[in-house]
């Protein structure tokens, strides 16, 4: 809490690139005033990096990840490095005033990085670094019979191929009608058959087909049909005379 005006404030040590601070005053009534100080911080003459995503720490992903950074310099030459997963850095081109750009797909799960380093004529170097986690993705189901089968009065047999691009084992549950699962089977990537018994009351059914893996990702189907029982002709019994 101040009165009257406060002390001095010196930022040192942030990294290259525009930085701001703000002061807000708030009184007993909580009537408030805001300022705010922006400026560029190029220790050395040194170039600054524009990251976007401006934040370092990009958390997880499943898909892919876009990355840009906007380089500019004093000397407005410069050569440009980038380095990946902590590797060594490899000079990607000599840009005026313009920018790294790189998306990446299909990496491992697991913790990755990008790093982009800019060099001026007088080595004056400014560094930034994104890192994220990739997730593994959940198994894959491709139904080969249609998820709505339709009007059923036999047996009937679903096909289905399951797959899955990093983990290649995982356990499959079956629920029928909305029961509780129970276990099917223990597999890797291959083509399975569900059977659909007849027999049970007319009118409309469903079994859901679960796969987990052993990173606890799930992906499940649901195939529904209506049972209809077959027109069987009328038996007639001979009475015994």
């Amino acid at each position: 809490t101040y009165t009257g005006s406060g002390g001095p404030q010196t930022n040192t040590g942030t990294t290259p690139g525009n930085h701001s601070i703000s002061f807000k005053a708030v009184d007993s009534a909580n009537n408030e005033s805001v300022v705010t100080w922006t400026w560029t911080y190029a220790p050395n003459n040194a170039p600054i990096i524009t990251p976007s995503p401006s934040n370092g720490n990009l958390g997880t992903i499943t898909e892919s990840i876009h990355l840009e950074a906007t380089i500019s310099d004093p000397d407005d030459t410069f050569t440009l490095y980038s380095a990946r997963d902590g590797g060594d850095y490899h000079n990607s081109s000599v840009y005026n005033d313009h920018c790294f750009f790189s998306t990446y797909t299909g990496l491992n799960p697991g913790q990755h990085s990008c790093s982009v380093k800019a060099v001026d004529s007088e080595n004056n170097e400014s560094v930034f670094t994104w890192t994220w986690t990739v997730l593994n993705p959940a198994p894959v189901i491709t139904p080969i019979t249609n998820l709505n089968i339709g009007t059923i009065s036999s047996n009937t047999e679903i096909s289905v191929t399951i797959s899955d691009q990093y983990d290649d084992t995982w356990t499959i549950y079956t629920s029928t009608d909305g029961s509780d699962r129970t276990p099917y089977a223990t597999g890797s990537s291959a083509t399975y058959n569900f059977s659909i018994w007849t027999g049970t009351t007319e009118g409309e059914h469903s079994l859901t087909v679960y796969v987990v893996d052993t990173a606890n990702n799930e992906s499940s189907a649901t195939w529904t049909w209506n049972y209809v029982r077959p027109n069987d002709p009328p038996v007639i019994t001979t009475p015994v005379i």
